[in-house]
Formats: structure tokens, C-alpha cells, sequence
């Protein structure tokens, strides 16, 4: 006996060639990265204006965890130089005798460790940024860069802070305040760039090779 055979009507089976027929002929989007990570920078640029509310969130944060639970709070942003400079003090200048260029040394060292400690800490910082935050990463869509850019926030919150000091040893050892001070804005953008463009290229980094993190300390 012969098993019954189901009759597809014509209009069916036209109607399945014509979808297959337009599913080849629809064109294929093929999305690839790009080639150049310059190729990406633009748009990357254009976008982070529309997370500015995240990034101020997320600097914020960052400040308020690095300070909440220390019995000095943000005096450490300016204990750190200040004891750098007085052991530069006591070794380079009482010990060894180095010149200052009739400067006072505690102020000409603490001018030179300011900027570096700045620096110094915000690469460190991070360097880490994007290996320690992988759920957030994975689970939520932003540019990528502001986690970097949030530790370099903080850096210079440190900074800041750092610079009022600078004025008050500078008033204490009767160093005036001239025209040159002026300066201070190109060398700061000059500063910022480059720590920005250290950071972001080490945080990318540190995601592949993780010895980066472990050798940043040194």
C-alpha cells in the first residue's frame, strides 16, 4: 500500500522560490573592525561628550572611595609630594650640596615632584583600569575610554589640590607671582595630553599583556 504524498499547492511553492530568490539577492552586510585604531579615534571622541554625565559619576566615585574610609581624607593628595620633598631636602640639599639656582630646594623639588607624582600616579591608576572592571565592561555599553580617563580626573583633583600648596610655600619662602606663572596653562594641556595618550595606550595594553600592570610600580 502506498503511503499517501502531500500535494504542495503552486501558489506555495512560487511563493517559497520567490523568498529564496530575494534572500540571495539581498545584499550582505559584512561588519568588520577597522583596520587602524586612528580609524576608530573620531568617532570615539565624538561620543564621549554624550556620557559626560557617566564620567563626572564615575570621577566622583572614584574620589570618594580613594578618600572615605582615611582618617586625613584628601590631605593625602598633598602629603605624598610633601614628604617626597622634604627627603629630597634632607638628602640632596643638606647631604650632598646639589644647587638649586638660589631657589630655595624644598620649593624647587616640590615644584619638580608635583607634575611627576601626578603623572605617576594616574598611569598607574590606570593602567588597570580596564582588567579590573571586566563585568562592567561586558554587561554595559560605553566608550571605553572614560574608565582611564576617570583615574586621570582623580590624578589631577590631586593635582589641584598640590598647586594650592605650591602657592602657599611660595608665598612662605617670598618667591612673587610673575608673569610666567601663564605658562603653567600650555605646559598643563601639554601634561594632559600625553598622560591621557600614556594611559589609554597602556590600559589597551594591559588587557592583553597583564606584566604591564605588575611593572608599572617599578
Amino acid at each position: 500500500m502506498n503511503a499517501p504524498q502531500s500535494v504542495v499547492p503552486a501558489d506555495a511553492t512560487a511563493g517559497l522560490g520567490r523568498r529564496a530568490g530575494a534572500r540571495r539577492d539581498r545584499p550582505v552586510l559584512v561588519i568588520r573592525p577597522p583596520d587602524s585604531l586612528w580609524a576608530r579615534m573620531p568617532d570615539h571622541l565624538r561620543r564621549l561628550p554624550e556620557y559626560g554625565d557617566l564620567l563626572y559619576t564615575l570621577s566622583l566615585h572614584r574620589i570618594n572611595v580613594r578618600y572615605r574610609q582615611t582618617v586625613l581624607g584628601v590631605l593625602w593628595a598633598v602629603l605624598q609630594p610633601v614628604l617626597m620633598m622634604l627627603i629630597f631636602t634632607v638628602v640632596f640639599s643638606m647631604l650632598a650640596r646639589m644647587p638649586s639656582d638660589g631657589v630655595p630646594y624644598a620649593l624647587f623639588a616640590y615644584t619638580a615632584l608635583l607634575p611627576w607624582t601626578f603623572f605617576a600616579s594616574s598611569v598607574t591608576n590606570a593602567t588597570t583600569s580596564l582588567v579590573s572592571h571586566t563585568q562592567l565592561i561586558t554587561k554595559v555599553y560605553f566608550p571605553r575610554e572614560i574608565l582611564p580617563l576617570t583615574y586621570v580626573i582623580v590624578g589631577f583633583f590631586d593635582f589641584a589640590i598640590g598647586l594650592v600648596v605650591l602657592g602657599a610655600l611660595m608665598t612662605w619662602f617670598d618667591v612673587p607671582f610673575t608673569l610666567q606663572i601663564l605658562h603653567l596653562l600650555p605646559l598643563l594641556l601639554l601634561l594632559g595630553a600625553w598622560l591621557l595618550a600614556v594611559a589609554l595606550f597602556l590600559s589597551a595594553a594591559q588587557v592583553r599583556w597583564r606584566d604591564i600592570g605588575v611593572a608599572m610600580p617599578v
